[in-house]
This record gives structure tokens, sequence and C-alpha cells, in this order.
């Protein structure tokens, strides 16, 4: 059934534009579809909120609140354009819902990199957007990401200018490809995949320590005491800096774990590596500057 530009089967909403209206007026169709008729993120959403707090509805149990914030590239707290924020709140809800995803990271950061273009670009909506614009956002994100990080987000945007394009979005249709090369870490197949995943794992003798070491200990002592009986040389020291664990491997290598060690060994759990250039370098900051203030414990 079509009705006003949208299609519906069963309970999948599809938008079909009209070839009689303009591209603002698509554009408009689509905004209002998705945040007048799709329930995905929840029936209550709060359609012009600066942030979407969408934990209940992504099924991420355990990994804390998930918010997907509609702010501008890099550290910036100012709100994206509007013109840019909301196609990107329709486009995310509408694609949930098609092509679901548990993170919209790459997504968000996407739409990030447009709207810093249309910061010096005066690029008032996505109508306007022409393979330039596209170009000049993969510059922005090829600047602010790692290499493979860089690639899957301008993946990412390649499939939003495939999307405007397709659905009459744009004055003008095009068809675009991004620029960057596919970094040889995407590759998940073969010897060299193997070896590069076995070197990005803490090592078999990392994980039985720190099971052993927190298994069935009930205080800090013993916990200390177990790992010394396995020949690991401990300095310990006390700061309540942070509330999340890390480890650092010497420098190499940083990991988050997702829950308190003395869980280890008795549940499921995920240890996370830190990929992002910047964000290993601000975590270890905050990690050496708290290490450095912190009080010693002497066992």
């Amino acid at each position: 059934m079509k009705s006003d530009g949208v299609q519906l089967a069963g309970e999948v909403v599809y938008f079909s534009p009209r070839v009689e209206l303009s591209a603002l007026e698509n554009l408009a169709g689509f905004i209002a579809l998705a945040r007048d008729q799709l329930t995905i993120f929840g029936r209550d959403l709060e359609w012009d909120a600066g942030s979407w707090d969408v934990t209940a509805t992504t099924h991420a149990s355990g990994l804390g609140r998930t918010r997907m914030s509609f702010s501008g590239l890099g550290q910036a707290a100012r709100p994206m354009a509007v013109g840019i924020g909301d196609f990107a709140r329709a486009y995310l809800r509408y694609q949930q819902g098609l092509n679901p995803i548990r993170g919209q990271q790459q997504r968000l950061a996407a739409f990030r990199a447009l709207d810093a273009v249309g910061d010096f670009s005066s690029l008032q909506d996505v109508t306007r957007i022409t393979p330039l614009h596209l170009d000049a956002a993969v510059e922005q994100i090829a600047s602010h990401y790692s290499e493979t990080g860089a690639y899957r987000i301008a993946s990412q945007l390649e499939a939003i200018g495939r999307f405007l394009s397709d659905n009459s979005l744009v004055a003008m249709p095009f068809q675009w490809t991004h620029s960057l090369c596919r970094p040889s870490d995407t590759v998940r197949i073969g010897r060299e995949y193997e070896d590069r995943r076995a070197r990005k794992l803490p090592s078999q003798r990392a994980l039985e320590a720190v099971a052993f070491a927190f298994r069935a200990a009930d205080n800090p002592s013993d916990r200390i005491a177990a790992a010394a009986e396995r020949d690991l040389q401990l300095e310990v020291r006390d700061v309540d800096a942070f509330h999340d664990r890390f480890i650092d491997v010497d420098g190499t290598a940083l990991f988050h774990v997702g829950t308190s060690l003395k869980d280890a060994g008795r549940r499921a759990f995920m240890i996370s590596r830190l990929e992002a250039p910047a964000n290993v370098s601000s975590a270890r900051s905050a990690i050496e500057a708290a290490w450095a203030r912190a009080r010693p414990i002497v066992v």
C-alpha cells in the first residue's frame, strides 16, 4: 500500500520518493516518516534532543548507557546544523529498521564529518550535497580517525550518499565512492589475519594469571598474594580516579576490561583493545597521571 510517499509491508515502513516533488519536498517527507511513523529506538523518542538514550532498545546489556549524540566532529560540544542533524536522525532511525547494527558510532561519525564540511562551505541542507562535499568529508574523517576507523566511516558516508541520490533527496543525482584504501587489518581471512589477531589478544599466560589471582580472593591482599605465587612482580597503588578497569601492556597495548576483576574466572566478560590513537593517548595520559599521585600499597 502506498500513501503520501510511503510503502507499508507488514511492520516494515519503506520510503518511496515522489517524482513530481522537489528534493526538498521529498526530504521533508522522509524526515516526517521517520519522526512520526517509525518506532525504532522507542515510541517516546524525543526527536529534537541533542542526544538519544537508546539503552533500552539496543540490546547492549552490561555495556552501560548507550547514547547517540548529534554533536559536532571531535571534541566540539555544539549541536549539528539543523539541515544535517534532522536528516541524520531520520536516516539512523530508518536504517536501523532495515539494516540493524549494534553500534551507531560509525554512521554518526559520517554525519559529523558532513556537518564539519558545512561549517566552511555553507551547506545548509543535504539536498545540496555533491561529490565535492563528500570528498571534503572524507578528508575530515581521515584527519580525525585511525586508518581502519576512517575506512569504515567513509564506507558509511558512501552509503549515505547512495541513499540520498537513489531516493531523490539531492537536487543533482550522482554516483560517488570514497577514495580511502582498504587497510590490511580489515582483511579477515588467511594466515596474516590470524597472526595479526593473535598479536592483539592478551597472552594465554596473562589471561591465566588474571583469573588465577582473583578467582577465589576475598580482599586486595589475597589477590596480590595469589598473583605473586605465579612469579609476577607487582606494584600496587590505590586511587579512586577510575570506575572502569584498564590493562596497559608495557606501553604497547591498552585494554579495557568490562567487569570487576574479582569476577575473572567466574563469569563471561569482554576485554577490548583500544584502537583509536587519540583514545589510547588520552586514556594512557589519565592513567599515568592517576598512578603518579596514587597511594602505594605495601603487602
